[in-house]
C-alpha cells in the first residue's frame, strides 16, 4: 500500500522519438563527423526552445492567469480535464489543516519554551521510556464566537492555532500535557503557549502509548513466548514463536488495551496470531496480560497465560510445566495446515476458479464530460450553491466547517468524533474476548491513504492535508473531492401535455483510510435540494477468535459463525459518534420532535394549542396527524419503531409561508447499542453508546463527545465526557449540538 500515489494527479511521462542511427560502415570520417556536429547542434537548439517554453509557461501560468496553486492542500488535478478546480488563495483560514511549516513553528516554539529535551541522546536503552517526545500536532480551533465575528462582520482573524501533545517523560514527575500554541502568524517567541490539559501522578498512566513503549512491550512478550515454543511446536503444525523463512509465515503477538476497572491501571492483553496476509484471522490460542505501569521497563512482568481457555497460569513456565506433566489439553493442527493456510491467505484474485460470464469485458465506469463544476481554494470548496471548508483532526479523523447552502449557513461543524469497537467472544484465550476498542487512540486521522482506482473516480481531485509523524509534519492524501451522477431523477414528473425532472446530480468528498485490519471510507455528500448526507463504510479484514473443535458448540456459535478453518467472525460492531454544530442562519436554534400519530378528528384537532371550541362531524373518523415536540432540556434518546421526525428548526425566521427554517435529522444506520445493560463497563468512559442522539448546548470547551484516547485503561474513571456535558441545561433558541 502506497500512501504517496493520489491516483489523480495530472502527470505524463513524455517519451522522445527513438533515434535511427546511420550505419557508418559505408561513410567516411568527414561525413561522420558533419552527422554528428549536425545532432549536436539539433539537440542544443531543441533545449533551449524547450527550456524558453518551460520559462514562458510559467510566467504564463502563474502571473498572467495566477489560477493553479500547488500546496499543502493540492493533491491532485482531475484527469482528463483542461481546467484545474484548484484556484489560487492566498486568505486567511482558522479551519484548515496545519500546513507543514506550521507544525515546524509549533515544535521550535515548544523547543524554545523548555518543554521537551532537545537532546534525548543521554538516556541509556533501558531508561529510553525517560525521554520527551512531540506526540502529535494538530489545528485547534479558538473562540467560535471570535471566529464567527471574523466569517460574518469582517471582524479581526482570530489567528491560527495548534493542539500539541507532549510525552514529558524525563520531568522528575512525568506528565502527558496538551498545550495550545498560538496564533502562529506571530513572531516565534511571542506565540502564546498555554497549558490546556496535564496528566500526571495516577493519571499518566492514562496517556497513550507511545512508540517506544511498544518496543518494550514487544521485548518482553518475545521473551515470555518464547518460553512456550516446544508447546507451539507441537501445537502449531511445527511452528515455534518468530518467522519461518520457508513458509513465509510468522508466529508474532499483538496487542489491545486491557479494560479494567482498576484506577489507572495501564496494561496490554497480548495474543498469538499466524501473520500473513491477513495477519487477524488465525489466531492462536494463547494469551498473556503485560503489565507495563512503571516507566522502567525492566519491572513490567507477564501473567495471566491462557491456552486452549486452560487457565490462567501465572506465568510462562507454569504453563509449560503443566504442559510436561500431561495436565494440559493440547490442540493439535493436523500436518501441513500451516503451508496449507498460507497459499489461502491472499489478496489476489484466485485464478484457479473460472472467470464469470463476461468478465473478461471492461465495466462501465464514469467520467467528467467537461471541467469540474466546483472549485477548491485552499481547503474551501465550492459547487452549485454549497461552500464548505475540509480540515482535520489526528486522533478523530476528517471534517467540515462553515457548511454553506446559498449563502446561509447550516452547519458550523460537522466532524467525526469517535470510532468504537465491542467485541464479544467466549474465547479467553485466542482471540478478542468482551472488549472494548477504539480506533480514534490509534490516530485514525494520521491513517488516511487512497487506493488507485477504488476509492474516487479518475476524474476527482485530491486535496492534501499534513499530519504529524515521526517528528515532523507530512503531507498526505486526505480527501477526494468529485461530482456524481446519481442514476436517479431528484425530481421527477410526467403529466399530459409535459414532462420534467432533474437527476440527482451531488458532490461527494470522500476519506478512506487504513488502521490495522480495518479499512474506513468516510463520505460527505451535498445535493442540489439543499439535502446533505454522511455515509461511512467498514471493509478490511475480520479480527477472529478461534474456533475450538469438539467445543460446545459447531459452526454457529453464539459469538459469531466460523468464518475459516479455526476461526470465527466475533460479534462486534463498529459505532461512528458525530459531532453536528447546527447553526441555522445564526446561532438560535431549537430541537423538535415531530410525533406520527394516528388517532380520531378530534384527538387530531385538539392537538394543536389554538384549537377551535366546536369540532364538526366527519363521515370517516379515524385519521393520522402530527405533533410537535419541542426539546427543552439537554437530552439523549435512542431511534424507535414509532415513527418520529428530529429536526433542528430557528424559531425566529420563517419561510414565506410562515413555516420554521429547519433540517430534519435522517438516520438511517441500523445499531444494537440498545441492547447493552446499564451497567455495561464501556458506558461510563463511552456514554455516547447510550444513544442515538444527543442534544446538548454548545460550549467550546466541550469539544468531543468522549476522550477513549485517554479513558480505555480505566472504563470507570473517566476524564470527562457527553455525561458531564448533560447538566439539564437549557436548549431552546440557543447554539445546539446534535
Amino acid at each position: 500500500m502506497s500512501v504517496t500515489e493520489t491516483g489523480n494527479g495530472d502527470f505524463k511521462s513524455f517519451a522522445g522519438e527513438g533515434q535511427v542511427h546511420p550505419d557508418l560502415r559505408n561513410n567516411n570520417v568527414k561525413r561522420e563527423t558533419s552527422t554528428t556536429w549536425k545532432i549536436c547542434i539539433y539537440l542544443i537548439i531543441s533545449i533551449v526552445i524547450f527550456t524558453a517554453g518551460l520559462i514562458i509557461g510559467y510566467f504564463v501560468g502563474n502571473y498572467l492567469f495566477g489560477k493553479i496553486e500547488s500546496s499543502d492542500a493540492e493533491g491532485g488535478r482531475p484527469n482528463g480535464t483542461t481546467t484545474s478546480p484548484f484556484l489560487k488563495w492566498e486568505g486567511q483560514s482558522v479551519f484548515a489543516p496545519l500546513s507543514v511549516e506550521e507544525h515546524q513553528i509549533v515544535k521550535e516554539r515548544v523547543l524554545l519554551e523548555g518543554l521537551i529535551r532537545r537532546n534525548n541522546s543521554i538516556y541509556r536503552p533501558d531508561d529510553y521510556l525517560l525521554y520527551d517526545l512531540i506526540y502529535d500536532i494538530h489545528v485547534h480551533y479558538p473562540n467560535k464566537t471570535r471566529i464567527l465575528e471574523h466569517l460574518d462582520n469582517g471582524g479581526k482573524f482570530p489567528g491560527r492555532f495548534a493542539m500539541v501533545y507532549l510525552y514529558q517523560g524525563s520531568l522528575q514527575k512525568p506528565a502527558f500535557t496538551e498545550y495550545v500554541v498560538g496564533p502562529l502568524e506571530r513572531d516565534l517567541s511571542k506565540i502564546n503557549v498555554v497549558l490546556h490539559r496535564r496528566l500526571t501522578g495516577p493519571t499518566f498512566n492514562k496517556r497513550p502509548k507511545i512508540p517506544r513503549e511498544t518496543v518494550f512491550i514487544s521485548k518482553l512478550a518475545r521473551k515470555e513466548f518464547k518460553v512456550l515454543d516446544p508447546l507451539l511446536k507441537v501445537s502449531v503444525d511445527g511452528l515455534v514463536y518468530g518467522y519461518n523463512e520457508t513458509l513465509d509465515m510468522a508466529l508474532r503477538e499483538t496487542y489491545a488495551i486491557l479494560n479494567t476497572n482498576v484506577p489507572y491501571k495501564r496494561a496490554s492483553r497480548a495474543y498469538l496470531t499466524l501473520t500473513n496476509h491477513l495477519d487477524t484471522l488465525d489466531m492462536i490460542p494463547v494469551t498473556a496480560i503485560v503489565h507495563h505501569d512503571t516507566l522502567n521497563a525492566s519491572e513490567w512482568s507477564m501473567d495471566n497465560f491462557y491456552y486452549y481457555g486452560q487457565g490462567p497460569f501465572s506465568n510462562a513456565s507454569h504453563l509449560m510445566e503443566s504442559f510436561r506433566k500431561g495436565i494440559l489439553r493440547v490442540v493439535k493442527f493436523p500436518e501441513g495446515y500451516v503451508k496449507e493456510i498460507s497459499k489461502k491467505r491472499e489478496y489476489l484474485q484466485n485464478k484457479t476458479e473460472p472467470l464469470r460470464q463476461k468478465a473478461n469485458l471492461r465495466p462501465s465506469i464514469t467520467y467528467a464530460p467537461e471541467s469540474p463544476r466546483y472549485t477548491i481554494k485552499g481547503h474551501i470548496v465550492e459547487w452549485m450553491g454549497w461552500s464548505f471548508e475540509l480540515s482535520a483532526n489526528s486522533f478523530r479523523g476528517p471534517s467540515i466547517f462553515n457548511v454553506k447552502f446559498k449563502n446561509k449557513r447550516i452547519l458550523y461543524e460537522h466532524s467525526l468524533n469517535e470510532l468504537n469497537l465491542l467485541y464479544s467472544s467466549s474465547t479467553v484465550g485466542g482471540g478478542f474476548s468482551n472488549i472494548v476498542m477504539s480506533d480514534i487512540a490509534y490516530k485514525l486521522g494520521n491513517r488516511m491513504s487512497f487506493i488507485r482506482g477504488v476509492d474516487c473516480p479518475e476524474y476527482a481531485s485530491i486535496v492534501n492535508a499534513s499530519t504529524w509523524i515521526r517528528s515532523r509534519g507530512r503531507i498526505r492524501p486526505t480527501f477526494c473531492v468529485f461530482e456524481v451522477d446519481g442514476q436517479r431523477a431528484l425530481w421527477r414528473h410526467s403529466g399530459a401535455y409535459y414532462s420534467a425532472g432533474l437527476r440527482d446530480h451531488f458532490l461527494a468528498v470522500r476519506a478512506p483510510a487504513n488502521l490495522g485490519n480495518y479499512d474506513y471510507t468516510l463520505e460527505f455528500e451535498f445535493h442540489m435540494d439543499g439535502k446533505m448526507g454522511t455515509y461511512v463504510t467498514s471493509s478490511g479484514i475480520v479480527y477472529g477468535s478461534f474456533w475450538y473443535e469438539g467445543g460446545d458448540f459447531g459452526s454457529n456459535t453464539p459469538f459469531g459463525y466460523r468464518v475459516a478453518e479455526r476461526a470465527i467472525g466475533s460479534v462486534h460492531d463498529h459505532t461512528f459518534a458525530f459531532k453536528v454544530d447546527f447553526d441555522l442562519i445564526d446561532t438560535q436554534n431549537s430541537f423538535e420532535f415531530i410525533d406520527w400519530k394516528s388517532g380520531s378528528m378530534e384527538q387530531a384537532i385538539r392537538s394543536q394549542q389554538n384549537s377551535p371550541k366546536n369540532i364538526p362531524e366527519y363521515d370517516f373518523n379515524s385519521t393520522r396527524y402530527v405533533e410537535y415536540r419541542p426539546l427543552t432540556k439537554e437530552q439523549g434518546f435512542h431511534v424507535t419503531t414509532n415513527p418520529t421526525f428530529w429536526t433542528i428548526v430557528n424559531n425566529k425566521h420563517r419561510n414565506k409561508w410562515g413555516n420554521k427554517r429547519g433540517y430534519s435529522i435522517s438516520h438511517t444506520s441500523q445499531e444494537y447499542i440498545d441492547v447493552l445493560p446499564s451497567d455495561h463497563p464501556a458506558l461510563k468512559a463511552l456514554p455516547q453508546l447510550k444513544y442515538s442522539c444527543a442534544i446538548t448546548k454548545r460550549k467550546d470547551e466541550e469539544p468531543y463527545a468522549s476522550y477513549s484516547n485517554y479513558d480505555l485503561s480505566s472504563l470507570n474513571y473517566p476524564l470527562e465526557n457527553l455525561d458531564t456535558y448533560m447538566d439539564n441545561e437549557n436548549v431552546e433558541d440557543t447554539d445546539i449540538v446534535a
